[in-house]
């Protein structure tokens, strides 16, 4: 299953791209939407993540958004490990008394720990409550990949793969090794994370391997 990952986008073009869609995580730290359209969103799709990264919000801001995007029905919420416990701990808690499913990631912009530590990652993740944990890290070698992947063997409910084009088989990989789903960027939008294939051209790709 494809999840489409939507970046900065109008509140009517969100609600075209996700009308098609599988799943979609909608990335509120890349928009500005009003309580209303936030509703609109979110009460339109059963099966969205509502996700906000550190940078254009505040703390406060970021739990606000996503306290909001849970109540009018996220399907899962994606918190970060490192976000701050107290805001992280709100949320969790939120969402399991709303029937909104977790994912707490971990991302590395820059290089992939060691397999040990990212099996620490994993078990962190659950051990905070996660539904599912997603680790994603920059791919700088082979090693890397393979790394990643053997994160699959550990226990279900795993999203890892790896960020760049060395990365990019991992994202293609994924669904194949147990992952809930992979994600890709919509058609005519930019991508959301170094490496991240257009869906048209995964879908393709998924297509030739399961012909």
């Amino acid at each position: 299953m494809i999840c489409l990952s939507v970046g900065k986008a109008k509140v009517n073009e969100c609600l075209e791209i996700i009308k098609g869609s599988e799943i979609a995580e909608i990335r509120l730290d890349l928009n500005i939407y009003t309580d209303e359209e936030l509703e609109l969103i979110f009460s339109s799709h059963n099966n969205l993540i509502a996700t906000c990264r550190e940078g254009k919000y505040n703390l406060d801001e970021r739990k606000l958004l996503l306290s909001k995007a849970i109540k009018f029905g996220a399907k899962y919420l994606d918190i970060e490990l490192v976000c701050e416990y107290t805001m992280r701990s709100f949320l969790v808690n939120l969402a399991k008394m709303s029937n909104c499913e977790v994912i707490i990631s971990y991302h590395n912009y820059e290089k992939c720990p060691t397999r040990d530590h990212m099996k620490d990652i994993v078990k962190r993740c659950f051990d905070g409550h996660a539904d599912i944990a997603k680790i994603v890290c920059k791919v700088n070698s082979i090693d890397d990949n393979i790394n990643i992947l053997s994160l699959y063997e550990l226990e279900k409910n795993i999203l890892a793969f790896g960020m760049g084009k060395l990365g990019r088989i991992t994202r293609i990989a994924a669904p194949y090794l147990g992952a809930p789903f992979t994600y890709a960027f919509p058609k005519d939008m930019k991508r959301t994370a170094e490496g991240q294939f257009s869906v048209d051209k995964l879908q393709n790709i998924i297509n030739l391997i399961d012909d």
